[in-house]
């Protein structure tokens, strides 16, 4: 009987052993940043990866961190191509937008700040100059023309690229065009809100605490001195009352204290939201009767961070900004 179970515990250390990937020498190892939040976030980024040339891909959901094993086929541009063609941003491409917005709600992860290389422009300042060229020439003794003469650049209100040119000028206009895309960050502060009011409904002051951290941060990367004196005016009021909250709620694990600051903090990001049209997925502004105040939610199901567990569906959908 001895014999039978020695026999067959080599007999499975065999298969174990036999069943293994195994990664040669040769292979490259890499390690590189993956936005994600969970176990099916873990499961969509290394299937991604299962394809001929990568031998192992682990994803670690708290580090956020992915290490990969390649052959000389592949490479770690085409690896986070790979990834970011499901969904997931990564250190050097973002994730498709298209693969993201299929993503579950679960896995509706921050994104990462957006380069601005990879910014499409939605807010626009356009500077237009003229510069007028006259032409003059007089006869002088060799028979040529004498050099044009060229007149100061002066601003024009024409926001086009034209060339005109008479017998006695040519008017050519340079357009200088400055970009900043306020929706967009506007949008990243929006889903970083999301995070500290799930923490709310999960009665989770610790989370709470390290999400506004985090919101604190994407508030600090919108800078409003890139916009116009009027916007920046507009602005200015919210944003010094939004970040004000955030920072008290990121210096407290207090539940209680924060979610006192969460109510006037739902309410000046949801002015700054609808007056920037700043929401890329509908944003559901919810009331609670209770407490007699708003927040903003992802989603219309009522989840009430004021109170949680204790009364999680209390409340109801005042406004939908689609």
């Amino acid at each position: 009987m001895k014999y039978l179970i020695l026999a067959s515990l080599v007999f499975f250390n065999l298969i174990s052993c036999s069943s293994s990937k195994s990664i040669p020498s040769s292979a490259q190892t890499e390690t590189f940043k993956v936005w994600g939040n969970c176990g099916m976030c873990k499961k969509t980024i290394e299937g991604a990866l299962q394809t001929k040339g990568i031998y192992k891909a682990n994803w670690n959901k708290d580090t956020k961190l992915i290490t990969v094993s390649f052959d000389s086929t592949t490479n770690i541009d085409a690896i986070q191509q790979k990834i970011a063609s499901v969904g997931y941003d990564t250190e050097k491409y973002s994730g498709d937008d298209n693969a993201y917005k299929q993503l579950p709600q679960c896995c509706k992860y921050d994104r990462k700040p957006i380069d601005n290389n990879e910014l499409k422009t939605q807010t626009t300042t356009t500077q237009t100059y003229q510069t007028t060229t006259v032409v003059t020439s007089p006869i002088v003794n060799n028979n040529k023309p004498a050099p044009a003469k060229t007149t100061a650049s002066t601003p024009i209100a024409t926001p086009s690229t034209t060339s005109t040119q008479t017998s006695s000028s040519t008017t050519t206009t340079v357009i200088q065009t400055q970009t900043y895309d306020l929706k967009s960050k506007i949008a990243a502060i929006l889903n970083a809100y999301y995070t500290v009011k799930d923490a709310l409904v999960a009665t989770d002051g610790n989370t709470a605490n390290q999400k506004a951290t985090n919101l604190l941060s994407v508030l600090n990367d919108l800078d409003i001195t890139k916009l116009p004196a009027e916007q920046q005016k507009t602005i200015t009021s919210l944003l010094d009352n939004i970040k004000s909250d955030t920072k008290i709620i990121s210096q407290t694990k207090n539940v209680a204290k924060q979610r006192d600051h969460f109510n006037t903090l739902s309410n000046n990001l949801w002015q700054l939201v609808k007056t920037n049209n700043a929401n890329p997925q509908p944003a559901y502004q919810q009331y609670c009767p209770m407490k007699k105040t708003y927040w903003i939610s992802d989603k219309d199901v009522v989840e009430n961070p004021y109170y949680g567990d204790e009364m999680l569906n209390c409340g109801k959908v005042t406004e939908i900004l689609k």
